[in-house]
């Protein structure tokens, strides 16, 4: 263990000064580094009030897509013992930012870099009762210091892609003794679960208890099914919205939109780009008639196709579209989030590069997802489900069962929690 915290210590300090001289010519990494700037004063402040005795549980997300998996298990903690607090942190400016729910947890700030004496001094301020990772937001420092404490360490809605490096002979030793430190894993599939029981020595400390954004998604959907967001006008007529779009996808959804907008005169389009851009914006101008962006309209709008130009409402519009394309299957990065537009009953679209997704996978068996190569393909199935609304509502069906019959996974880890007598 020493060597392994040695080595990893020595070059997260050489990598350090990079991430500050890199901060000077990229926005985002430069957000992140002034955002840390008061993050201990902050934290000072709020621990002061806090009484000496009290539970406090740090949550660490990476980014707001973490926090999805999170926010239902804090929801249900909360309603269990509203005299837990809650210390949330994001690791990326894109979570801190665009942060909304600020009454359901005590306090929110940047978590540190995962320097030894910017972690000992972030546990030795907050001083947590119990710390919970998300996902793939693993800090071997975080785990080390809080392991000295004697500190619970959890992680939640574990995923391990089959390809992994942490899987690799070189560095599978190191992640044996990080996961090793965990008092609990949870996974959120089976799949998962064989390749974390890899990386054990037991399997005492590792449960497969599903994905908590199940839970979330499903929630949204019994918050946000009546919404209305979009121009009265469009009311009786179909709407296609095109989320977490990147530059690879415009090579074929573009195209695609074209012959569409053609064929079907009332048939809408939602252009959701993952960062939007106004050059973007100007792009899309450019192929759609009268697109307008979404900050600027009014139900009364005449608008025949919106740009969304906002953070934070694409898992709304979703409930308000007949079709969704979601992006990132024409890239390297990895598909984006499909159960957000399954929740709401509608036919899913994705690019060839989707293997990172359990989901989909899912869906695809299931017939409710559609994996194109091409603008006609996509065209094609577009035109073939307008023209058949019985199999439209049979796609809608079971697409809302898949997402029914997967909740459940907060409850369960709730469930450890109390016998751990955590809460």
């Amino acid at each position: 263990m020493k060597i392994y915290f040695v080595l990893y210590n020595l070059l997260i300090v050489l990598f350090y000064p990079i991430i500050i001289l890199v901060s000077f010519f990229n926005l985002k990494i430069r957000k992140g580094v002034k955002g840390r700037r008061g993050t201990f004063q902050k934290l000072a402040n709020w621990r002061k009030n806090v009484n000496d005795n009290a539970s406090i549980i740090l949550v660490n997300c990476s980014s707001l897509g973490e926090y999805e998996q999170a926010k239902p298990l804090i929801e249900k903690i909360k309603n269990e013992n509203k005299r837990i607090q809650i210390a949330l942190s994001f690791f990326s400016p894109s979570g801190y930012e665009n942060f909304k729910d600020e009454n359901l947890v005590d306090v929110v700030f940047y978590l540190p870099f995962d320097l030894y004496w910017k972690i000992s001094k972030l546990i030795n301020i907050v001083r947590p009762s119990v710390i919970i990772d998300t996902s793939y937001d693993i800090w071997p420092n975080l785990l080390f210091y809080a392991k000295r404490k004697g500190i619970d360490h959890y992680l939640i809605s574990a995923r391990l892609k089959e390809n992994t490096s942490k899987l690799k002979p070189i560095f599978k030793s190191f992640f044996k003794v990080l996961f090793s430190y965990y008092k609990r894993i949870f996974t959120v599939s089976e799949i998962d679960y064989k390749l974390f029981r890899s990386l054990l020595k037991s399997s005492s400390n590792l449960t497969n208890t599903g994905d908590t954004r199940f839970d979330s998604v499903e929630k949204k959907y019994q918050k946000f099914r009546e919404i209305k967001l979009l121009p009265t006008a469009w009311k009786s007529e179909k709407v296609f919205i095109f989320g977490s779009t990147h530059g690879e996808c415009y090579k074929k959804v573009i195209p695609a939109i074209k012959l569409l907008q053609n064929e079907h005169k009332n048939l809408h389009f939602v252009i959701a780009p993952h960062d939007p851009d106004e050059s973007v914006f100007l792009m899309f101008k450019e192929k759609l008639n009268n697109l307008e962006k979404l900050s600027k309209i009014s139900p009364e709008s005449k608008a025949q196709n919106i740009y969304v130009d906002t953070i934070g409402d694409l898992a709304k519009l979703y409930f308000c579209s007949d079709f969704a394309y979601v992006g990132g299957g024409f890239g390297n990065d990895g598909l984006h989030n499909v159960m957000e537009p399954a929740v709401c009953g509608i036919p899913i679209f994705i690019g060839p590069n989707n293997s990172n997704s359990i989901e989909a996978q899912e869906l695809k068996k299931r017939e409710v997802l559609f994996e194109f190569t091409s603008s006609e393909q996509l065209v094609n199935i577009v035109n073939s489900l307008m023209n058949n609304s019985d199999h439209y509502k049979n796609i809608s069906k079971k697409a809302r069962e898949y997402i029914t019959q997967s909740v459940g996974a907060s409850q369960k880890i709730i469930n450890y929690l109390k016998n751990d007598k955590i809460i």
